[in-house]
């Protein structure tokens, strides 16, 4: 089914991301792989053997000149974009009377402003082409906000909401948008939040079983390539609750302090499970990395 798409993923040097770039190699996609950590990336292509059929670029989200040179290779290269996949993310945890001025534009800029630059050139020429399948990856974050995660909620709502009306404009032109909405999903942001963001990310990790990479591509891979859903939660009960609990917030913020005290029983065994965790970088360490601008 998928042997010879030509896809664009971003986020591919680590996590969700990463995985797909794996996955659809293996199935023998065509792939441009972009992140802006490219050194980590070309590090892991070079690991796990990535094919001929994978053009690795270094892209940053936000930057809308970057965008139109990967879609103008990538045209030039194959001459068409069947998938565009928008999985680059940004999350650090913290409460909204201390975050760092800086991670409010980090925030809205990765999660929401870069797969919606995305989302406009992918669509453009799918457009042009009469076919195509973007999906955007959220988060139900971006269903039901909840204490410690105001700006990754604020940039999730962002994006939710974006996909699904850019989605009904898209459909009758023949171009499909799936918004994809994970619970908590074991990447290497997790490892961070174990350590130096523990209060802010208790409620996060109240959820009944941390996700597998192997679990977001399953579905991606399976349900949301084959039926083209608007949006589909992960897993389905979950984003259920969420959107309920969205509804009516009122009703459930007595939940929180309950909520937070599983979440930190739940980051104790976690901690426990993973003994060089707290030799992972802290955020600024993992900022720099990452070749953020200021």
């Amino acid at each position: 089914m998928l042997n010879g798409k030509v896809v664009i993923i971003t986020g591919a040097a680590s996590g969700i991301g990463r995985h797909l770039v794996d996955r659809m190699d293996q199935m023998g996609c065509r792939i441009m792989a972009t992140d802006i950590n490219a050194e980590a990336m070309d590090s892991h292509a070079e690991k796990a053997g990535w094919s001929e059929n994978i053009i690795r670029c270094k892209l940053d989200v936000r930057d809308p000149d970057q965008w139109q040179s990967i879609m103008t290779e990538i045209l030039q290269t194959w001459g068409r974009l069947d998938i565009m996949m928008n999985i680059a993310g940004f999350a650090i945890q913290g409460f909204a009377h201390e975050i760092p001025l800086k991670h409010i534009d980090l925030h809205l800029d990765i999660n929401a402003k870069g797969a919606i630059l995305g989302t406009h050139f992918a669509a453009a020429q799918m457009v042009k082409q009469g076919f195509g399948h973007i999906i955007n990856m959220g988060s139900l974050a971006g269903m039901a906000p909840v204490p410690g995660t105001s700006l990754y909620s604020a940039s999730k709502f962002a994006l939710r909401g974006f996909s699904l009306a850019a989605a009904r404009e898209l459909r009758p032109l023949g171009v499909y948008l799936t918004y994809v909405a994970p619970d908590l999903v074991d990447t290497p942001k997790l490892i961070t939040q174990l350590h130096h963001d523990r209060n802010a990310a208790a409620v996060g990790f109240s959820a009944p079983r941390i996700l597998t990479v192997e679990d977001i591509s399953r579905v991606v891979l399976g349900k949301v390539i084959k039926k083209k859903p608007l949006e589909t939660s992960i897993p389905g009960h979950r984003g259920a609750l969420c959107k309920i609990a969205g509804m009516f917030p009122g009703l459930t913020s007595s939940l929180f302090p309950v909520m937070a005290k599983q979440g930190l029983a739940s980051m104790d065994r976690e901690t426990a499970k993973r003994p060089d965790a707290a030799n992972q970088k802290t955020p600024d360490e993992w900022l720099e990395q990452m070749d953020t601008r200021p």
